[in-house]
């Protein structure tokens, strides 16, 4: 019997999934220090990791050596120091070799950090994401074999794919190898896996990324020989890689860039500092013999047009620095004496420039690169920061019996964290770390004076609590008013109930006046909605009371009316007394009369009773009052 066996192969695609991926831990570090400074690198060095939010040319973070990251967001007239998130190595925070911003979602930013080949587990290097434009960065490793990283990117037509790139080697504290390694996560950095790249990359290094849309460059160079790999190109953003034509082999290319298409590729090796020049993507190799030092930037769409560190000297040359060093088409823009490390130019305005040097040095030019303003010595800024104790106090609104307790630090800086809050010796209110932090308790049934307390991290590490007290009042104050017309059109306001207050009034115009026991005079009459706000100096508790007043004043009579009668009192609320001009009402008859209002719409008619008219049935307002002797006007409260 033949036996038939049918066999089935099935293939998966496993794939990245953000929410099954869960990532590796990642440690908050335990305080904010101080790096190196300038005593103890080789010139402390920014490792090009200057980048310009790809939206906003006013928005630019920079990164050091040991000391984290700077941030502008007024184009570089001031900065904020940025550390919070970032692990530790040996007392001071790992190298800053490169940042990232997501090209979509600005306020996420990407940070390679290295430190030398090290594996994964309680190392402070490797890549680290923020979400909040840099106010927090957390650790992103999982996956990552080596975490000396030195590159990370974007894929800019899928924005949340990242690729970073690991220098391999042996590690000085542990002496492991370390292979080199390309990796890419599609989950926000919570999970990496390898790409596609050559298999005898093993031990290399890598000097910077170049990167127009999909076209990526890296030059590659062995660990520890320091022999060249040669220039690895990728199509596809940075998930597939070969090496380009190799006719520069045993060179170390320390400085390189090309043009959108990389046709055109300058390339300066470490030892010469002369500039090698290809025209097409590498294939083949001129050399011009006059010395580049460190950078080399082309003008976005003018491939003539380069920018390029010479000697410490920044030189702009329109000739795609095809001709000799000395003569036309080369211009000295700024003498920097450091070595320039990084020129970038604004993605959505490239007029817009910023350079960086060593001693965490910051330049700009606002014109194309005619022109060079230093914006700030990043050193300055962390010792000044570190010479200032800000003022920190506790800053509590209304205190009512009843009411919450709105509590929040205050300061003149915003650089601390506040950790917790202490209210009455409640230490189960903590929250998590941050500034500018509100909290509300209820004073429920309480009252009294409670002690409140915070402790506050200021970002040189140093710490300090902060005390205060909020009375809680048992009986919150209480405000009422009461109008007694006087004289010369003035309004004296009484009753009022509260001793050991502020009081402010609004007397109808909308604007509440501090005084204490107000006489208002008006000059129209008309219904005014008077307002009485009334503040315990003591508790701070405030209380408030409103009510609508017609105001009719007195002497309202219109010159063009006849004054042969007289009615009083005006304004009246019940009757009127009539009489005619040097007599009374008594020596002459009743009168007949007419009442009309404003409008002209007759109101009332009759005889008046002993020369009196009964207005208690009219609506408060102002009315015209004929009779046979003369006309008047008058005013029913």
């Amino acid at each position: 019997m033949v036996k038939t066996i049918l066999c089935f192969c099935i293939a998966f695609t496993i794939l990245q999934s953000e929410a099954s991926a869960q990532g590796c831990p990642s440690n908050i570090s335990t305080s904010l220090v101080k790096g190196p400074d300038s005593t103890q690198t080789n010139g402390e060095q920014t490792f090009r990791s200057l980048v310009v939010n790809p939206k906003n040319p006013n928005v630019v973070y920079v990164g050091t050596e040991g000391n984290g990251v700077f941030k502008s967001v007024d184009g570089g007239a001031t900065w904020k120091w940025l550390r919070a998130g970032m692990k530790q190595l040996m007392g001071e925070y790992p190298e800053t070799y490169c940042l990232a911003i997501n090209p979509e979602d600005t306020a996420e930013v990407a940070m390679a950090m290295n430190a030398g080949p090290l594996g994964q587990s309680n190392t402070a290097a490797g890549i680290y994401l923020s979400h909040n434009a840099g106010s927090y960065f957390n650790q992103r490793n999982c996956g990552i074999t080596n975490t000396g990283s030195g590159l990370v990117w974007y894929d800019e037509g899928r924005p949340d794919t990242i690729f970073a790139a690991s220098s391999g080697g042996e590690s000085s504290q542990t002496s492991v190898f370390y292979p080199t390694g390309i990796y890419r996560s599609i989950d926000k950095g919570l999970n990496w896996l390898s790409v596609n790249f050559p298999s005898n990359a093993d031990s290399s290094g890598f000097f910077r990324v170049v990167k127009h849309g999909n076209n990526v460059l890296m030059y590659l160079y062995t660990r520890p020989q320091q022999k060249s790999k040669g220039f690895i190109h990728s199509t596809d953003g940075g998930a597939n890689w070969t090496y380009l034509p190799n006719p520069l082999a045993g060179k170390i290319i320390a400085e390189y860039d090309a043009t959108p298409t990389l046709s055109r590729i300058y390339a300066v090796p470490r030892d010469s500092n002369v500039l090698y020049y290809s025209a097409d993507t590498g294939k083949h190799w001129t050399r011009y013999n006059f010395e580049i030092n460190s950078c080399i930037a082309i003008y976005p769409g003018a491939q003539d047009t380069v920018l390029f560190d010479h000697g410490g000297t920044l030189v702009r040359s329109t000739t795609g620095m095809l001709s000799p060093l000395i003569g036309a088409g080369y211009t000295d823009i700024i003498n920097t004496n450091k070595v320039i490390e990084k020129i970038v130019y604004a993605p959505s305005n490239p007029r817009i420039i910023y350079m960086s040097t060593r001693g965490y040095r910051v330049y700009k030019s606002i014109d194309g690169g005619h022109h060079f303003t230093l914006l700030t010595q990043l050193r300055d800024s962390i010792e000044k920061f570190l010479n200032v104790k800000p003022e920190v106090k506790l800053q509590h609104g209304a205190t009512c019996k009843f009411e919450p307790v709105l509590l929040s630090v205050i300061n003149n800086r915003t650089d601390y964290t506040i950790l917790n809050c202490d209210w009455s010796g409640d230490s189960n209110l903590l929250h998590m770390p941050g500034t500018q932090i509100n909290w509300i308790f209820s004073s429920q049934n309480k009252f009294g004076t409670f002690p409140i307390s915070a402790h506050v991290v200021y970002d040189n590490g140093e710490s300090t609590t902060v005390y205060d007290t909020v009375y809680i009042n048992e009986n919150p104050p209480t405000a009422s008013f009461s109008i007694v017309p006087t004289s010369n059109n003035t309004l004296q306001f009484n009753s009022l109930l509260v001793n050991d207050a502020n009081y402010f009034w609004d007397f109808g115009d909308g604007n509440f006046d501090s005084v204490q026991n107000p006489a208002h005079t008006y000059s129209a009459n008309g219904n005014y909605l008077i307002k009485l706000k009334v503040t315990d100096k003591k508790t701070r508790c405030a209380a408030n009371a409103q009510d609508t007043y017609n105001i009719l004043l007195s002497g309202v009579d219109d010159e063009s009316l006849s004054k042969k009668i007289l009615v009083a009192p005006n304004p009246a609320t019940t009757f009127l007394q009539l009489k005619t001009e040097n007599s009374t009402a008594g020596q002459q008859d009743d009168y007949t009369f007419s009442i009309f209002d404003m409008l002209g719409s007759k109101m009332v008619d009759g005889i008046t009773k002993n020369h009196q008219i009964d207005v208690s049935l009219l609506k408060a307002g102002i009315y015209i009052l004929k009779t046979e002797y003369g006309t008047a006007r008058f005013a029913k409260l």
